[in-house]
């Protein structure tokens, strides 16, 4: 799990509770105390707060989806570059090889 970070998640980063529960940022009180610093946030449409030393939210997985082909190769088959979309991986498919067939791969950013 990425350790939560406040300026990201002010700006709109996916955030989650330590259990897997996605929530939505709503506000921050910079002016607390430490110990009483909360980020109130949106669970589900009820709102509710965690203290930010309580160490229970975090940063969500962010997860890109990249495209490849797949080619015969002397010993195993191997995999070509990757593209951000389907189409262009067939559209820029390698004419020289011999062509197993297009995957997807979701790599975290």
């Amino acid at each position: 799990m990425k350790k939560f970070d406040l300026s990201a998640a002010m700006l709109g980063d996916p955030i989650e509770t330590t259990m897997g529960c996605k929530v939505k940022f709503v506000a921050y009180v910079p002016e607390a105390a430490m110990f009483n610093q909360v980020v109130l946030m949106d669970v589900d449409g009820r709102l509710s707060s965690v203290a930010v030393a309580n160490n229970t939210i975090v940063m969500s997985k962010v997860l890109t989806t990249f495209w490849a082909n797949v080619y015969e190769g002397a010993a195993c088959p191997f995999v070509g570059s990757l593209f951000e979309s389907e189409s262009d991986a067939e559209k820029f498919r390698d004419v020289a090889r011999i062509y197993i067939k297009t995957i997807s791969l979701e790599v975290e950013a």
